[in-house]
């Protein structure tokens, strides 16, 4: 993929070329930012230029809104294009399916080939889990993973200067395995550079962000684009909330059987992007819409629901949201945990 390709983010692929074509490149850099801001994209497009043989260096910006891009055309671009380069690694999220005793991300590597073509590069954790079709388990970043990196880390490079590992919501590393990492991230052999991928910098341990240089990855100036758990997430959310200020405790066990019946990680994808709204609406409510990533339907319920969200209630909200995420990643009952937060949210709401 050529930095053309990318959607936006011309400010920072700008940037990112300069940093290459100075030399300067760090060993383990972090893209972070909200979904659908092309950040997958970015890694594949920035890793192809590192190892281009032919770079495009222009002496003024092109038509395309670049100083330089890779040419498209040399054996490491084409490579790289297909996603078959030798020196190019990919770890995502990844969980044993059917009759697989255990996983990672190499069982899979067909499949994410597949939805980086199909899809451009930008597709959504519960999108690649229903690819891969996990069902209701949790995808993780796990310890044959790790592993495979540091054997990755021992050989040669085959052909290309700059070995290109990529690593996919980072989030999702099992939490007993990062710290394996860490060695391999701060002293990586020579020759090659991590490009870490994530949305949610509070769910990353702190020493994994130490040892990057976060590139933060703004949202596109262009129309935001909603995909279809987004269009549901939404209008439950506004169903839920209007359910919780009437206090329908009938209403809320229904909510939260159907609910429930979507699914560990729906769920869990529903209640992150409730946080996600609620963090919106304080915004909304300091006027600091810079940092709204919302359509304006959305922006026009948040910005009528924002007086009930404030200084009083804002922590223990947020805190019952999040434990409420906990427990159902340990398998509670989602119907019961749902129910719960209901009732819990309901007098959060009423509390001025």
């Amino acid at each position: 993929m050529q930095f053309k390709n990318v959607i936006g983010q011309r400010e920072l692929i700008r940037k990112l070329t300069a940093m290459a074509l100075s030399g300067r490149v760090p060993h383990a850099q972090l893209f972070l930012g909200h979904k659908g801001n092309q950040k997958l994209a970015l890694a594949i497009a920035y890793g192809q230029f590192l190892n281009c043989k032919n770079r495009q260096i222009f002496q003024e910006v092109s038509a395309d809104g670049l100083l330089a891009d890779s040419c498209g055309t040399c054996t490491s671009c084409i490579k790289f294009q297909n996603l078959a380069h030798p020196d190019l690694h990919f770890f995502f999220p990844n969980n044993k399916t059917g009759s697989m005793k255990e996983s990672d991300s190499s069982d899979y590597m067909d499949d994410w080939r597949k939805m980086i073509t199909e899809y451009h590069a930008e597709f959504s954790l519960n999108q690649w889990y229903d690819a891969i079709g996990l069902g209701n388990s949790q995808g993780y970043i796990n310890k044959r993973d790790v592993d495979n990196i540091i054997k990755i880390l021992t050989y040669k490079n085959f052909e290309a200067p700059t070995k290109v590992i990529i690593l996919w919501m980072v989030e999702k590393f099992y939490s007993d395995i990062s710290t394996k990492l860490l060695k391999v991230l701060e002293e990586p052999s020579e020759g090659t550079v991590f490009l870490l991928i994530a949305e949610n910098s509070n769910q990353i341990p702190a020493t994994i962000l130490s040892r990057t240089q976060i590139i933060r990855v703004p949202k596109i100036n262009e129309v935001i684009t909603r995909t279809d758990d987004d269009n549901f997430n939404h209008d439950n959310f506004v169903d839920w909330m209007r359910m919780c200020l009437k206090v329908d405790t009938a209403q809320m066990n229904e909510f939260s059987k159907k609910m429930k019946d979507l699914g560990r990680e729906r769920l869990k994808l529903f209640l992150n992007q409730a946080l996600d709204k609620i963090r919106w609406t304080v915004m909304i409510n300091y006027h600091n819409l810079d940092h709204v990533f919302v359509s304006s339907e959305e922006q026009t319920f948040l910005t009528k629901f924002s007086p009930y969200i404030h200084s009083n209630n804002l922590v223990k909200f947020v805190a019952e949201v999040e434990k409420a995420i906990y427990h159902i990643e340990r398998n509670a009952n989602g119907h019961l945990v749902m129910f719960d937060l209901s009732i819990k949210l309901s007098g959060l709401l009423k509390k001025q």
